[in-house]
């Protein structure tokens, strides 16, 4: 499995098997953390979403079955992600089970303001993408066929990762029907920030296997990318992704995966 498939499932959203877990229960061993807890020195000012349901998030593991379609074909993967607090960071990771061994993403990201100070992502033990973010810019280098690329982009304000830091951001929204915001998030793949326009349309009932909930249905749609993403968030107190389709923009097309909510640890 070469880095650039890695590389494209990380961005998923960003990020994603061909074979599921043999259990459900399976124990989740990250990868080595060589990531420091970043001190980026934010502030409320700094926020990109001034209303984030803050109080709602809670620590746990959550497990989906996901779907990813590349180059014309379609592959099933284990998914699971851990939100935990270390200091005063959310760390947020997701491994995705792959037949040749597992991809991790990890976000150290500000308790304040869900902005990103780190990322780092792991192809097995070896590390394939390590970014830092600012408020004026993300430094850092990821791995291509080429080798390491450094990475230096200049920022005008803070802005959102993406991947598992932009999905957290969502499901964190102060959301009602009629809800609209404009998300701006770092695409680490495109080396862009890219804009995408919020909206609630309604709330629908969704089934996975803990059963069927009442959830938002949140549409993000980046009209220059010509993508558009549905989140299903629960609207319980503790809003959680039961399912997702993402479009993922590429040089050459759109990638598109899901996720469906199977378990909570």
């Amino acid at each position: 499995m070469n880095r650039f498939f890695i590389s494209l499932v990380i961005a998923v959203i960003a990020i994603l098997s061909f074979s599921s877990c043999n259990s459900v229960k399976k124990v989740i061993k990250t990868a080595p953390d060589t990531t420091k807890n970043r001190h980026s020195g934010y502030t409320s000012k700094d926020a990109p979403i001034k209303r984030l349901k803050m109080g709602s998030l809670k620590t746990g593991k959550y497990e989906y079955n996901a779907t990813i379609e590349l180059r014309g074909e379609v592959y099933n993967i284990k998914l699971f992600r851990d939100i935990k607090f270390s200091g005063n960071s959310i760390v947020i990771s997701e491994d995705i089970h792959l037949p040749l061994g597992k991809s991790t993403d990890k976000y150290f990201l500000d308790t304040a303001t869900l902005l990103p100070k780190s990322r780092n992502a792991f192809e097995g033990n070896e590390e394939v993408l390590d970014l830092t973010f600012s408020r004026d810019e993300i430094i850092g280098y990821k791995m291509t066929e080429q080798g390491q690329m450094p990475i230096k982009y200049s920022l005008l304000s803070p802005v959102l990762g993406d991947g598992i830091c932009i999905d957290l951001a969502v499901s964190l929204l102060p959301l009602e029907v009629g809800y609209t915001n404009t998300l701006k998030f770092y695409d680490f793949r495109m080396e862009d920030i890219r804009t995408c326009e919020v909206e609630v349309p309604s709330i629908d009932e969704i089934q996975c296997a803990l059963g069927t909930f009442k959830c938002y249905r949140v549409q993000l749609k980046d009209s220059d990318n010509k993508t558009l993403d549905i989140y299903w968030i629960s609207t319980d107190d503790v809003p959680k992704i039961i399912k997702a389709e993402i479009e993922i923009p590429t040089d050459l097309s759109k990638r598109r995966k899901a996720i469906e909510l199977v378990n909570i640890y």
